[in-house]
């Protein structure tokens, strides 16, 4: 072989050895990772993924940051994993976008809608980036919400005594139903029984045919609400007299004859059949993380130590794949326990995990795992 040859080949070699690549067990799942920055390496940012799992949202808890809005820290990043091997960080969501609290995708993937710190909506085209609209709905509202199925309405909690839920029109920008619990009495608002600090609602989820909303209280309570008539009915009531913030997320399965919750004190994963209110646990959940993986009913946790992500079914927990993360010594668990919210999601076939600080570099790395 002609010796240009044989150099020209070494160089080829050298530069691909040199390029990031992504993990990859034979026939098993891809795992490739993201960045972006944080205060808080591993505690700030928060995370959304689209139903499809092609889009994801990442942004940091303004919180965390503090009063003064950071062009570095604040806007929102929303990646394009189409390619798993290859995450594309589309664009930033900055400017007016500052101290986002909560974001969630349309059911058509078609639409991010982020709420802000001052109570105002944003509404963005995912393909583009370009903003679509913005309004101020009159009312301070929770970081909860999700869009019911019509990809019109959303559900947003409210931080009140009386556990109330709006549903919300993003067209009309107007209110359809306000869902609120009907106290009896002065002393009930007052004091609600034995608790002195008002129930207010910590997590949402909605029913897949959009006509119940599930929430949690912070005290672990979980009431289901009918779309329609706006009557409540209670699915698990806590003993607890102080807020425990226990149950940080709700979701239903396929079918929405089940709902399942985390504890976070007991790092536990429970369902809940809907009809009967029967309780039974599933499996641990480290910090109190899971996801539904859409219509395939399967449910991801974290693993041990969050050093790897599990997936089970929940109607047979024992039939589990673990999928260990590539961790190093600059990349490891720092979650936070009061921090954990938001930091894992999940699609039909994608799930993924945030929250890993990176001091040196003051960056989060969100891990993406796509199943083959």
């Amino acid at each position: 072989m002609q010796r240009w040859k044989l150099v020209l080949i070494l160089t080829l070699l050298v530069v691909l050895a040199s390029l990031p690549a992504a993990t990859q067990a034979q026939d098993g799942p891809t795992i490739t990772s993201v960045s972006v920055p944080d205060t808080v390496p591993g505690g700030g940012t928060r995370l959304r993924l689209s139903p499809d799992g092609r889009y994801l949202a990442a942004w940091t808890d303004g919180n965390i940051v503090g009063d003064m809005p950071s062009p570095l820290f604040l806007p929102i990043h929303l990646f394009d994993l189409s390619d798993p091997a290859a995450p594309r960080d589309v664009f930033l969501i900055g400017g007016q976008t500052d101290h986002a609290a909560g974001a969630a995708f349309s059911p058509d993937n078609t639409t991010l809608v982020t709420y802000q710190r001052n109570s105002q909506f944003f509404v963005w085209d995912t393909a583009t980036g370009d903003p679509v609209k913005q309004f101020f709905p009159g009312a301070l509202g929770g970081a909860a919400f999700d869009f019911l199925p019509d990809g019109q309405t959303i559900a947003w909690v409210w931080p009140t005594p009386y556990q109330q839920t709006a549903l919300l029109n993003m067209e009309t920008e107007g209110y359809t139903r306000i869902l609120a619990r009907r106290l009896a009495t002065w002393a009930e608002y007052t004091t609600q029984g034995e608790r002195t600090i008002p129930a207010t609602l910590m997590a949402l989820a909605v029913a897949p045919d959009g006509a119940h909303v599930a929430t949690a209280t912070m005290y672990g309570d979980i009431l289901l609400w009918d779309v329609a008539t706006g009557e409540m009915r209670a699915l698990l009531m806590s003993e607890d007299t102080m807020p425990q913030l226990a149950v940080r997320t709700l979701a239903f399965s396929p079918d929405g004859a089940t709902l399942y919750f985390n504890n976070n004190r007991e790092e536990k994963l429970y369902a809940l059949d809907v009809a009967s209110t029967a309780v039974r646990e599933i499996d641990a959940a480290p910090l109190g993380l899971f996801a539904l993986m859409g219509d395939t009913g399967n449910i991801a946790l974290a693993g041990p130590d969050s050093a790897s992500v599990v997936i089970i079914d929940p109607a047979n927990p024992k039939s589990r794949q673990e999928i260990p993360l590539p961790l190093d010594s600059n990349t490891g668990p720092k979650i936070p326990g009061q921090r954990a919210l938001g930091t894992f999601a999940a699609s039909a076939n994608r799930i993924v995990f945030g929250g890993f600080g990176n001091e040196e570099t003051e960056q989060t790395v969100i891990f993406i795992i796509t199943l083959p």
